[in-house]
């Protein structure tokens, strides 16, 4: 079975601020899996255009005494030029996720245009799904407080010399 999920935030910070931050991602496993465990790196290879790397990820479901542990991988793509990055996961019981975070001005501000197509069993799906949607929102929602914090214009204050 099949879910897509479209997630468009708007940051209020300079393109290159948030291409950067969204590339530095890429190398947090973590931040993307608030479960995982252990992240390894197991290959990387670039090019002028794009970063390409796989990553082997120790991740758990449940809590001890009654976690199960296991491992899944992931390919991290970033285009060098648009700054857009793609992750490709496989997780055991066939789950398959695709995540597509593009980049680009809009009004003034910054988009980043998220898409997440989960394909899971389907007693599966909906928690995949799920769990997933509300990870990527919490995330997104975080490098946005980060970045707006960091380049919030300073206050305007009236001149305090008195007139005259």
């Amino acid at each position: 079975m099949h879910r897509r999920f479209h997630l468009d935030v708007e940051i209020s910070a300079p393109l290159t601020a948030v291409k950067e931050r969204i590339a530095e991602l890429r190398d947090d496993m973590p931040s993307h899996d608030r479960f995982a465990i252990e992240t390894s790196l197991r290959h990387s290879h670039s090019d002028s255009r794009r970063i390409v790397e796989d990553f082997v990820v120790r991740d758990r479901i449940g809590r001890k005494p009654i976690a199960i542990t296991f491992d899944y991988h992931t390919r991290v793509t970033l285009d060098l030029t648009s700054g857009s990055v793609t992750y490709d996961t496989y997780l055991p019981a066939g789950v398959h996720m695709l995540t597509r975070q593009a980049i680009e001005p809009h009004n003034g501000r910054v988009r980043i245009r998220e898409t997440i197509d989960v394909t899971a069993p389907l007693p599966l799906l909906w928690i995949v799904y799920s769990g997933v949607t509300t990870a990527q929102r919490y995330l997104l929602a975080c490098v946005q407080a980060e970045l707006e914090a960091q380049h919030a214009p300073l206050p305007d204050y009236p001149d305090s010399r008195p007139a005259g």
